[in-house]
């Protein structure tokens, strides 16, 4: 079964829809130039407001350890996902699950201890979010080596079940084809894109 990240929460009213569709994971954006950054308080707020049953990320870009464990350890992430081209000593320091962006087939065996490998498309700029497909032949590569995939990258309710089709992801991230305006969640189109995933199930 596939499951469902969404990706740059900012507001409680946002993560409260989307756990009750029940989504399986949310993201928060720790990252202070995405244009989806939340502080840290706020976050706490969010997610003090969920159930167990929703998952909760913390994204970094090219952070240090020692700030993505505190920060980690002071809102109870259950993981972790390293955005950016995290060295690998940097990655083994993290205390939580880790999730790891990936460029390459090879970086799969550099990052060995990664509980998930993601896949979104490349940009050094905004580090994600900007609805461009990713590789999937990449995607699919990872898949097939039997690792666990998070399919990210320009998904939205018009591709999705291809994308589940062609590449199985064991989770598919979603979020600027979700939003209002970044940050900012359309109800509606999270309500279509679930609708779309369950018939995908199906």
């Amino acid at each position: 079964m596939t499951k469902i990240k969404i990706c740059g929460v900012t507001l409680v009213e946002d993560a409260l829809y989307c756990a009750q569709l029940k989504a399986d994971f949310l993201g928060f954006i720790f990252y202070p130039l995405s244009k989806r950054y939340i502080e840290v308080k706020k976050a706490e707020k969010i997610i003090d407001s969920l159930d167990n049953n929703t998952k909760t990320v913390g994204v970094f870009v090219n952070e240090k350890a020692s700030v993505i464990n505190k920060i980690a350890a002071d809102l109870n992430l259950n993981y972790v996902q390293l955005h950016g081209i995290e060295p690998v000593e940097t990655c083994n320091k993290i205390k939580v699950p880790y999730i790891k962006n990936i460029r390459s087939i090879k970086e799969v065996d550099i990052y060995k201890n990664a509980s998930y490998y993601l896949v979104d498309a490349i940009d050094t700029t905004n580090w994600g979010g900007v609805g461009k497909l990713s590789d999937w032949s990449l995607a699919r590569k990872i898949k097939d080596k039997g690792k666990k995939l998070i399919l990210s990258g320009g998904l939205n309710k018009d591709n999705i079940n291809l994308a589940i089709e062609k590449v199985e992801p064991n989770v598919v991230d979603i979020c600027s084809s979700l939003e209002k305006i970044p940050g900012i969640k359309n109800h509606s189109s999270i309500k279509d894109f679930f609708d779309r995933i369950k018939l995908a199930k199906e």
